[in-house]
């Protein structure tokens, strides 16, 4: 099991968390600045009912604040971390005092009284919206209705100010989910999501159901590409529950969750340091994954992750004393008849066995314990030259004796034994190993 999230390659977190400290701490002090001066200009001697035009000025804030609550519902706080969400605040807060000071002048709404100033407060802060957004009439052009009033200026404004806000967070939604998100299946994951969202007390059985929906949609038409799948089940999830719920559905993934091995790090100045503290294990291949393309195929690495591998730790050709090869495993799906690798002991230790050692990291090898269907892995001395050394190797659960290798997977040993360099008696050995006939189509 991994511990953490995985970064994807080439990614980085960006912004750093002090310079993302530094921007939050900035825009609240913005806000903060302009409620500050709001409140010192509105007491201005000079200017009549200033507490009043204060007053009115924060419920325009609260205005704005509860609009955000309502279209940014993944992380509204976060979109205060904006500068357009800055500006939809204070543009808020200047239109619900203008209201204040239109009621005033001709408003003919008297303010001797405490209860008087309360109301017309009120009216002007949380009235503003609808004074200011009417339009004193419509003229039909071209055969389209067009408002004419403050309601146009007023609806153009607002729109760009949400598209900007909406364009802010979208960023920093895509750098959470493709952090969040990365590597992990959709396939296997859908089922476990839906599980833990019932967490959440508030989700009724129908909102339950509608997301399930949504799930079986994303799994059923999307792209192929399972990655693109769970980017767009980490949205669905984000729209829901908001990022620190995905963060923490997925701190510790499941192998069995992942689409491919973990990457090897690519080179550079710190690859010593990264693979340092790496725990890594020695892996004796002797079937099919003693060909690097079936290895990579089977940890669905790229070609430049496998070499990037190759680079890091050259496999290197290795013996096993005191086993044999067959071809004992039934292999499913083939109607019971071929056989694949696995090893056995031999009395009297007379038996060899030659593969390809690998050193994958552990991550890596746990990732292949899920693709080895029918194996299990046991310790074994492996023997290079004169040193012994301790190694993991796959060996078949259960075995079946008169099976036979097809020609096609008998290919792939050979390939991958000419690759490493294994002797050439070894070789001639696996070349003279009987295959297992193509079934003759029914009659």
């Amino acid at each position: 099991m991994l511990t953490s999230i995985s970064t994807p390659p080439g990614q980085t977190v960006a912004p750093s968390l002090r310079r993302l400290a530094f921007r939050r701490a900035g825009l609240y002090g913005l806000y903060a600045g302009v409620l500050v001066a709001a409140y010192v200009v509105s007491h201005d001697g000079d200017l009549p009912h200033g507490r009043l035009y204060f007053c009115t000025f924060l419920l325009g804030f609260m205005t704005a604040f509860t609009e955000i609550l309502g279209k940014f519902r993944d992380e509204p706080l976060k979109a205060l971390e904006t500068i357009p969400g800055f500006f939809y605040h204070v543009f808020n807060g200047v239109i619900a005092a203008f209201s204040l000071y239109f009621l005033l002048i001709f408003g003919d709404i008297p303010v001797t009284t405490e209860a008087e100033q309360v109301k017309i407060t009120l009216l002007a802060g949380f009235g503003s919206m609808v004074v200011m957004r009417s339009k004193l009439f419509t003229v039909r052009v071209d055969g389209e209705d067009m408002a004419v009033g403050p309601e146009q200026i007023i609806k153009v404004f607002f729109l760009f100010m949400e598209k900007a806000i909406d364009r802010v967070r979208a960023q920093a939604r895509i750098d959470f989910v493709r952090l969040a998100m990365h590597n992990l299946d959709c396939t296997r994951i859908h089922a476990y999501c839906l599980a833990m969202i019932k967490s959440a007390q508030t989700i009724s059985a129908e909102d339950h159901s509608k997301l399930k929906d949504e799930v079986d949609k994303i799994l059923e038409n999307d792209p192929h590409d399972p990655q693109l799948k769970s980017y767009r089940l980490g949205f669905l999830l984000l729209d829901q529950m908001g990022e620190s719920f995905v963060r923490k559905l997925f701190e510790r993934p499941l192998t069995d969750w992942q689409i491919q091995a973990p990457a090897i790090q690519p080179q550079g100045p710190f690859t010593w340091l990264f693979n340092a503290q790496r725990e890594m294990v020695n892996y004796f291949a002797y079937g099919n994954f003693m060909s690097i393309p079936e290895l990579r195929k089977y940890l669905k690495w790229s070609a430049t992750e496998a070499q990037q591998y190759l680079a890091l730790a050259n496999p290197q050709p290795a013996t096993l004393q005191g086993y044999q090869l067959c071809f004992t495993k039934p292999a499913s799906g083939h109607g019971g008849v071929e056989g694949l690798a696995t090893i056995e002991k031999v009395p009297g230790g007379n038996g060899c066995v030659e593969g390809v050692l690998y050193r994958l990291p552990r991550e890596v090898i746990t990732f292949l314990d899920g693709q080895e269907e029918g194996y299990h892995r046991i310790t074994v001395e492996l023997r290079q030259g004169d040193r012994v050394i301790p190694s993991q190797v796959y060996v078949a659960d259960s075995t079946r004796p008169g099976l036979r290798p097809t020609q096609e997977y008998l290919d792939l040993l050979l390939a991958g034994a000419a690759e490493h360099g294994l002797s050439q008696e070894y070789i001639e050995k696996l070349g003279h190993i009987h295959v297992q006939q193509p079934l003759s189509p029914a009659a």
